[in-house]
């Protein structure tokens, strides 16, 4: 029952989303509500990455202005936009940081643990670090709408389980076991993507 009516409000959002951005199309003034709803998760996310808001702010608008630039080619595919606009984020922050001839550490899928912690969790740093070029938030995009969901909800909007457990109509325990079989999803995606060739495939075994 209450599967259904989350499915529902799922459906609901989105087909107001692609409305909308329909309408973006048509005339820029109506991106105004998709500015709206994305400008702070994007704006954290850069935050997270740069550790600068000044940088943040550059990084921000830059996404915002190459989607308004690109909306025309945008074609919908029954995902959240959010996640369109974290690849170009994405994009955005690896071509800043070439530019500035920095290096980055990677972190290995590994990290991701037995169990879903309440804070911090490693898969944290897969999903705001590693990710240099969208590649996973283009994964995270052809996934399973409620895993979409409760990864953008946890690593980009930065929610806490019991504020993901009010938006989605679970308990904390379910959204967090959703949380890590959505993880384990993304980590075979990746491998099955050639994104990440792990030395030993065991370890994540049932």
């Amino acid at each position: 029952m209450r599967q259904g009516t989350v499915n529902e409000a799922d459906a609901t959002m989105l087909a107001e989303e692609k409305a909308t951005v329909a309408a973006a199309k048509r005339e820029r003034a109506a991106f105004a509500p998709l500015y709206d709803r994305y400008v702070d998760p994007v704006y954290h996310y850069a935050t997270r990455r740069t550790g600068s808001h000044v940088v943040a702010q550059d990084v921000t608008s830059e996404t915002f202005r190459r989607a308004l630039d690109a909306l025309e080619r945008y074609e919908w595919q029954g995902r959240p936009f959010g996640a369109w606009l974290f690849q170009i984020a994405a994009n955005v922050l690896r071509e800043q940081r070439r530019a500035e001839g920095a290096q980055h550490a990677s972190q290995s899928l590994e990290a991701v643990q037995a169990d879903p912690p309440d804070d911090e969790p490693p898969a944290e740093v897969l999903l705001t670090q590693q990710e240099e070029t969208g590649v996973l938030w283009r994964l995270v995009g052809e996934m399973p709408l409620e895993a979409r969901r409760v990864l953008l909800f946890r690593f980009a909007w930065e929610l806490s389980y019991a504020e993901i457990s009010a938006r989605m109509g679970r308990s904390e325990a379910a959204c967090k076991q959703l949380s890590y079989r959505a993880l384990k999803d993304l980590r075979q995606r990746a491998v099955a993507a050639g994104y990440w060739q792990p030395e030993t495939t065991t370890k994540m075994g049932a």
